[in-house]
């Protein structure tokens, strides 16, 4: 059998690389064993509980209307009942905030979020340690309680006062994947920034000098930001061994410069995107913010859907209000069942993508009317290379908290009992 030296791309537009499928002819001796990869899919203002509830209990349940297409999946999810998120005053933007931490944001910060957990893990020999995407820009002003409804932009927090803002453009996710780092120009424009980053950061430490202690929290978190991109940048000029190649065509067209103005043709190139990310192993944890987390997005394309998402999501049990909510939901249920499915038919030797993956859908709130946070929406769907147990609803005691659902996930994936953010109760999942 021939080896090559290299791994072998074919070479795009726009200096863009693209892996080429697995090929016995070309492959360098390496682990056989497809990695585990960590995805999240937040979607924004709750459910209405009647229309997102399922009956039954353990591997015998049936799905809700709204869950209805994902029923041809159901052996590859776990649906769960009962779960709160934490329980003090606020809304969406605590809500938010609170779904990868289970802890409650205020001013004072936030905690590390499990997915950017699970990527210092994991990621390090990846192209890149964590993907953060979305479909919307951070929204402008305050909630009652004072909160910057920026706030709602991202579930995924660096450190307490670091905040990861999604990236929406589908081109720059492309290039993110697929970007040659390797030819001599991009290598010097990559030196060029980190030079001015370099500067950036000296200039900085006489500004934090004369800042006020406000001022110094938006200068630590742009800092941060800061650090977070130098190291970007040292992996690119010095990118780790692939450890695992992809065993399949990868196929896809380079996005155009503009996003599509059409969200739903923005979400679903997204979620495709995702998934290419995960199939070339360029990353193994990714978060995917479906709409913003205070989101008043329009639906057009639905019918009968007149108002905006959050606008419907206060429906005030008035039953045509609920109907469109109800399209809503079941609009980006209809999403996270692409994306699964899609996963599904991805090989990888003995199990699929999916099964090499685990998939955390869900909303930080349940009733989007009353900004409740009991009984949350969550489903899991793969089974994370056999370590998760798929096919079963969980009914859980009332009142059980989310954020030990968290916990089991960061304990299975990362086969570590250590406590997360003050949670420790694993759950047989």
């Amino acid at each position: 059998m021939t080896h090559f030296s290299k791994r072998q791309f074919l070479r795009g537009t726009a200096g863009s690389l693209m892996a080429l499928p697995w090929l016995e002819t070309f492959a360098e001796p390496s682990a056989s064993k497809a990695p585990t990869r960590f995805g999240t899919l937040f979607f924004p203002n709750g459910v209405y509980s009647e229309g997102w509830s399922t009956s039954g209990k353990g591997k015998d349940f049936k799905l809700s209307k709204c869950l209805n297409s994902l029923n041809p999946m159901k052996d590859k999810i776990q649906v769960f009942r009962n779960l709160d998120n934490p329980k003090k005053k606020g809304n969406h933007v605590e809500a938010v905030g609170a779904f990868l931490t289970g802890f409650e944001l205020d001013y004072s910060g936030n905690k590390k979020s499990l997915d950017y957990l699970i990527s210092d893990r994991v990621g390090q020999d990846s192209r890149s340690k964590i993907m953060v995407m979305g479909t919307q820009g951070p929204r402008q002003g305050k909630t009652g309680e004072g909160l910057p409804i920026s706030f709602s932009n991202t579930v995924t927090w660096a450190t307490p006062k670091y905040r990861v803002q999604p990236q929406i453009s589908p081109r720059a996710v492309f290039d993110e994947i697929f970007a040659d780092t390797t030819s001599e120009k991009a290598r010097r424009a990559l030196r060029s920034q980190e030079s001015i980053l370099d500067l950036v950061f000296e200039d900085s430490q006489d500004l934090i000098k004369k800042s006020s202690i406000a001022d110094r929290h938006k200068m630590d978190e742009y800092l941060t930001s800061v650090r977070e991109t130098e190291k970007k940048i040292e992996k690119q000029l010095s990118p780790p061994k692939d450890l695992w190649q992809p065993k399949g065509k990868v196929k896809f067209p380079m996005p155009s410069v503009s996003p599509p103005e059409k969200h739903e043709e923005h979400l679903k190139l997204m979620l495709d995107l995702m998934v290419l990310a995960f199939q070339t192993n360029q990353t193994k944890v990714a978060t995917l913010m479906m709409a913003h987390g205070f989101a008043r997005t329009g639906f057009p394309f639905l019918d009968n859907v007149k108002g905006d998402h959050h606008g419907i999501s206060h429906h005030q049990e008035v039953p045509e209000k609920i109907i469109e909510f109800n399209k809503v939901v079941t609009f980006y249920v209809d999403n996270f069942t692409y994306l699964i499915n899609k996963m599904s038919q991805i090989n990888e030797g003995e199990n699929s993508l999916l099964d090499n993956s685990v998939i955390l859908f869900g909303s930080g709130l349940n009733d989007g009317n009353t900004h409740s946070r009991k009984n949350l929406p969550v489903i899991l769907a793969g089974s994370g290379g056999g370590k998760f147990k798929t096919g079963q609803l969980h009914e859980h005691q009332v009142g059980s908290e989310y954020g030990d659902l968290l916990y089991s996930i960061k304990s299975r994936m990362l086969d570590d009992k250590s406590s997360f953010n003050g949670y420790s109760k694993n759950f047989n999942i």
